[in-house]
């Protein structure tokens, strides 16, 4: 036990007898019974919230608001002297308040006398602290004026990193951004999912509505966690974003899926703050499989990436099937290739430049009759 920990040890050894000296500070909060073992609850104390905890037959109170957004400590749940926020799991010491580093959410004296449960908040057994570790990530949209096209690609094709096969949705992709790379006015950038690694989203908005955070809470509690890097390049980068998908089903592929779970941060800054982070770029797709699907997979795709804000060039998707019977799967990926899909991509990722060229000339236009007004 270091210095820090053994005196914050001895303030707690010493608090039941320095508050019988201090009585007319204190606050009763209730019967010991209220407050039974494993529990949590929130009080209020002159307007300020606290979470208080019974466990292994020891009270602590500790400040209700979880440092890292804001969580109410009072509603989590207790496990190993930890209070865990109801909100994203961070937890804290459930006498002390503190985390892991330096930082706390400040604990406070609080003990059980005659049946019923007192609080002196004035008397701090570890004050509130806030590290430097828990500052927010912050991705907002940046506008280039250097007249570059920036176009993205995402490949949610599965497969073994490995030992890797071909992939029809995949190669369209990375031929069709061959006609750009390198020319002049335009940069390219293709990320692979499965080359990233993500958690799985874990449905925080379904908590609390203020608990889905942008960048999402994962990203900011977990600092291995890859899709920062998409979401930089979605929010501040590209101008026009490419997703290529395999046909599992009649669906998108999983991992298409679980990307799409993790954008609903973006979509709900929309729906919470009436904040766009997508203006003024545009999305197209590419879609294979061996079997008939397109239409379906592009329209459930379409939805949701008009939800997060982006718009469409005429004929925004692209696709590649064979048919319920003729799923040759053994000449499918040369039979691909050999087809019009890659130029037919090509033309589709024009119509969209053509499209943030027209936005561009509009706002350009705006700007020059704004200064001239």
């Amino acid at each position: 036990m270091n210095k820090k920990s053994q005196k914050y040890a001895k303030r707690l050894q010493d608090t039941r007898g320095l508050l019988r000296k201090s009585r007319n500070f204190s606050v009763c909060i209730g019967q010991a019974l209220e407050f039974p073992e494993g529990c949590g609850r929130t009080i209020i104390i002159e307007h300020k919230k606290y979470a208080v905890f019974r466990f292994q037959g020891k009270l602590g109170c500790i400040g209700n608001s979880c440092l890292h957004a804001g969580g109410p400590l009072g509603e989590g749940r207790i496990r190993d002297g930890r209070v865990y926020c109801a909100w994203h799991n961070w937890d804290w010491d459930f006498q002390t308040g503190r985390g892991y580093g330096d930082e706390s959410v400040g604990g406070y004296a609080i003990w059980e006398e005659n049946n019923k449960v007192y609080v002196d908040p004035a008397h701090v057994i570890m004050p509130l602290k806030v590290a430097p570790a828990h500052k927010k990530i912050t991705i907002t949209p940046k506008v280039f004026d250097d007249g570059t096209l920036r176009i993205l690609g995402i490949s949610t094709t599965m497969m073994n990193l490995e030992n890797p096969r071909a992939s029809t949705s995949e190669y369209t992709l990375e031929q069709a951004f061959s006609a750009f790379q390198g020319k002049q006015g335009f940069e390219t950038r293709v990320l692979k999912l499965r080359e990233l690694r993500f958690r799985t989203c874990e449905g925080y908005y379904s908590r609390d509505k203020a608990a889905c955070l942008w960048p999402c809470s994962l990203t900011q509690a977990d600092k291995d966690d890859q899709l920062i890097d998409l979401y930089r390049a979605l929010v501040e980068w590209c101008d026009i974003v490419i997703v290529a998908t395999p046909i599992r089903w009649n669906s998108a592929s999983s991992l298409y899926y679980k990307m799409q779970e993790r954008l609903n941060c973006i979509q709900n800054q929309i729906t919470l703050y009436d904040r766009v982070l997508i203006k003024n770029k545009v999305a197209g797709f590419i879609i294979t499989g061996g079997q008939d699907g397109v239409q379906a997979v592009a329209g459930s795709m379409m939805m949701f990436f008009s939800e997060l804000g982006f718009t469409f060039g005429q004929f925004p998707f692209v696709g590649w099937s064979r048919g319920w019977y003729n799923e040759n799967m053994k000449t499918n990926f040369g039979d691909a290739q050999n087809s019009d899909l890659v130029s037919e991509a090509v033309k589709m990722i024009q119509r969209a430049c053509e499209l943030i060229a027209t936005y561009r000339n509009q706002q350009h236009h705006y700007s020059s009759h704004k200064r001239h007004k």
